[in-house]
């Protein structure tokens, strides 16, 4: 969410930079303002964080599926275990 936010304000930032310098002359030659630039690579960006977001919250989600079932214990005994555990019970 954070990371969307800085992104928005980013390009916000590029896209009115871009509209005030784009009438410069530098040695009578007119300059491009390069907003489509700008705004293709800060798109790429953005897809990019979107990327890395989604991986961090796959991430998050399998290490708490994790942590619960250590927390819980064993929920499935092998046959094993449920014939040693009868064996060696004491009535």
């Amino acid at each position: 969410m954070a990371g969307g936010a800085a992104l928005a304000g980013l390009a916000g930032g590029v896209v009115l930079g871009a509209r005030r310098s784009s009438g410069r002359k530098v040695l009578g030659m007119r300059f491009g303002n390069g907003a489509a630039r700008a705004t293709k690579n800060l798109a790429e960006a953005g897809k990019s964080m979107s990327r890395v977001s989604e991986n961090v919250g796959q991430l998050a989600t399998e290490i708490r599926q994790t942590r619960q079932a250590l927390e819980s214990g064993p929920k499935h005994r092998s046959p094993i275990e449920i014939v040693l555990q009868a064996l060696t019970a004491r009535r």
